[in-house]
């Protein structure tokens, strides 16, 4: 008879097809490694490693296991996280057994509280626990509260885990984590204005920082349908309804999916070995990912981290953003700026 893990296990195989699976970046296409395995072949040794690993010790596969978990869950997306209660149900069943042997407790209920105080443990262990950490105290909680719950007071919790992986569209956590789509608008601005303002102050800053022909070029691809918009079209765009409103894209499109520590430490204004460190300590602004020896950072979480937002623009306002800073700062004359005053911020 299948148990709650063995659901767990087919959740994750529905929900990632029978293609490769890469633990190192989230499109596949990205990673520099370029042999990938199944899922199948990646649990197994994913759960050999977690077998092998001593209590506390550094294990790369799932330091990177963990790092791709929390950068899906601040998408809304729980997959990583399954895979993660995947890899370790096989030292949780086992565990079961034997709880259930020593005690003459229904099996599937302590199976059902592991995965429960699994999950409970992943949610509070965000941030101030270090990445090589998280499995031996999902693994050692589960266990501990399953066996005290069935020792002292029986079991207090309601057996709904199985039918929550029964189908990828009824993820707990499909709605729990997206990010509102319109952000930074005031009570007393509407969102069309804040959307057209975001966009140009995008425009603004890319035209600054001498980037805009990147944009401009992304854009171009964009309209001649090159590139698909990577931001959906929602009715509450300024353009809903309009010519271009599956224009939108937003401002990480521009740049690459990951960068490395050095990069992050220039941005953060820290030297790379503090941020090792903060790695290290789980201090880190956001979750990074193992590849080899080195790690690397999503640039999407990193802005999330930083309050950078990542809201739809549309390359209409972008481009007149850019357009009017450059108006601008053509037609400023630094001869005629009084010596003492500062040229305007763009």
């Amino acid at each position: 008879m299948a148990d709650i893990f063995d659901y767990i296990q087919n959740y994750v195989r529905t929900s990632l097809g029978p293609g490769p699976i890469c633990v190192h970046v989230e499109n596949i296409r990205d990673c520099s490694i370029k042999q990938h395995p199944d899922y199948s072949k990646f649990r197994d040794s994913a759960i050999t490693a977690g077998r092998r690993s001593r209590p506390g010790s550094r294990c790369r596969l799932w330091e990177s296991m963990v790092g791709m978990g929390r950068i899906y869950d601040s998408d809304g997306d729980d997959t990583w996280q399954m895979i993660i209660m995947d890899c370790l149900s096989p030292v949780l069943r086992s565990r079961s057994w034997r709880i259930s042997r020593e005690l003459g407790a229904d099996r599937a209920d302590i199976q059902s509280d592991m995965v429960e105080v699994a999950l409970e443990v992943w949610h509070n262990t965000i941030t101030g626990v270090p990445a090589h950490h998280i499995r031996g105290t999902m693994a050692k909680e589960a266990v501990s509260k399953a066996y005290t719950r069935v020792k002292v007071s029986g079991r207090e919790t309601t057996r709904e885990g199985m039918g929550a992986f029964a189908s990828p569209k009824n993820s707990p956590q499909a709605t729990a984590f997206l990010p509102p789509l319109i952000v930074g608008a005031s009570s007393s601005q509407s969102p069309h204005a804040a959307e057209i303002i975001r966009g140009e102050q995008v425009g603004a800053m890319l035209q600054a920082l001498e980037h805009i022909g990147l944009a401009r070029t992304h854009h171009a691809e964009i309209r001649s349908g090159t590139k698909k918009s990577t931001a959906p079209s929602m009715p509450n765009l300024a353009r809903a309804g309009l010519p271009g409103v599956d224009h939108y894209y937003r401002l990480s499109d521009l740049l690459p999916a990951h960068i490395g520590i050095q990069q992050a430490a220039e941005f953060l204004g820290i030297s790379e070995t503090t941020a090792l460190r903060m790695i290290r300590d789980a201090s880190f602004p956001c979750p990074v990912t193992r590849m080899g020896r080195s790690y690397r950072v999503p640039v999407k979480a990193f802005m999330a981290s930083l309050g950078i937002p990542d809201s739809p623009i549309h390359p209409d306002d972008v481009e007149n953003g850019a357009d009017h800073a450059a108006s601008v700062i053509s037609g400023i004359d630094i001869a005629e700026v009084p010596q003492g005053l500062d040229c305007p911020d763009f």
